[in-house]
Parts: C-alpha cells; structure tokens; sequence
C-alpha cells in the first residue's frame, strides 16, 4: 500500500482517495439533509429539478422506460409486421383441417358402448390380421 522509500508513489493513489472520500461524502451529505434536518426535503422534491429528480429515482432510475423503448416496442412493431406472413397461414390451415377432422369424428361418438367395443374389437382384428399376414 505505502511506497518504499525512494519509489514513486502509488499510481493508483488517486482512486483510492475518491474510492474512499466519495461514500464519507454520502455520509456527510445525508447527515446534513436528514439527520439535521438543514434541507427541506418536501420543498425541494416539489420543485422542478427535484421533482424531476425525484421522479427519475421513484420510477427505478428510468429502467422501465428504457426497457420499453429497447425492447417492448421493437418487438410489437416486428410482432405487428409478420402478423399475416405465410408462416401464419401454415399453423392456420393446420388448425383449420385440426378443425375439421374434429366434426367428422364427432359424428361418429353416438354415446353407445356396444357400438365403441365393437369398433375397438375390429381394429384390433385388423391390426393382428396385418401383422400375422404381412
């Protein structure tokens, strides 16, 4: 830390000096505003750099703002471009021939378990009836 005798001194003295001071500063500042009450802290969170000031701080330094700005907006305004692109009507004529398969096998559920049984006894002949012939 101390320089030997006859050797320049630290080189990185100086930020070791406002590394230090800068959080004595803080300190000494709060104590002066809040401890002693010098500063009417009311007064100037209304006034117009303090209020901006204060605003800044009580929004967490901005950071919704500029999150909002780098990534919520760009990504709608992409979102908002490719909302009718060519993969979109892939997924909807995925969903619409999903759709329509549903209401032709719909048609076949009557509520009849004979008729279900039935049905599963002969699928089940015609995959055995593959396998032992093929």
């Amino acid at each position: 830390m101390f320089p030997a005798a006859g050797e320049e001194p630290h080189p990185h003295l100086f930020e070791e000096v406002i590394m230090i001071g800068l959080p004595l500063v803080g300190i000494a500042l709060a104590w002066f505003i809040f401890g002693k009450r010098a500063v009417d802290t009311q007064k100037l969170a209304g006034s117009g750099f303090g209020a901006a000031l204060h605003r800044f701080w009580f929004t967490q330094w901005g950071m919704d703002w500029l999150y909002g700005k780098v990534f919520v907006q760009p990504y709608n305004a992409l979102a908002r471009m490719s909302r009718n692109d060519f993969i979109d009507s892939f997924y909807n004529g995925t969903a619409s021939v999903a759709r329509h398969l549903h209401g032709l096998v719909s048609e076949t559920q009557t509520g009849q378990v004979r008729w279900y049984a039935v049905s599963l006894g002969a699928g089940l002949l015609l995959l055995v009836s593959i396998g032992v012939f093929l």
